[in-house]
């Protein structure tokens, strides 16, 4: 692992973030957003730094929300981030169970 992926996937992050802020932001540009994002998080995972790789996801999930929210994006748009910020929503809920060394159970 380099410091060079990890500046890497984070230039890159920006660049896919940047992209969602467009009045027509495509279900393509946020996959590669949503891709990017997960590539950090597992990034973090790969070094044993639960605490970065939890932030990556719940900050992922407020993003997928607040693009939800946005009044410039199209119905199919919102319902496709509400669709995976509840994926993301189960990745985090995992973690923490794997974090808690399974003393804690997802509730469905």
């Amino acid at each position: 692992m380099k410091k060079d992926d990890f500046q890497e996937t984070c230039s890159d992050l920006l660049i896919a973030s940047l992209r969602l802020t467009l009045k027509d932001a495509t279900k393509k540009q946020l996959e590669q957003f949503i891709n990017t994002a997960l590539a950090l998080y597992n990034l973090y995972k790969k070094i044993n730094s639960t605490k970065e790789s939890l932030n990556v996801l719940f900050w992922l999930r407020k993003r997928l929300i607040k693009e939800a929210k946005s009044s410039t994006q199209s119905a199919p748009f919102k319902t496709y981030c509400l669709q995976e910020a509840d994926k993301i929503e189960r990745k985090i809920a995992m973690a923490c169970v794997r974090q808690s060394k399974l003393r804690l159970t997802m509730l469905e």
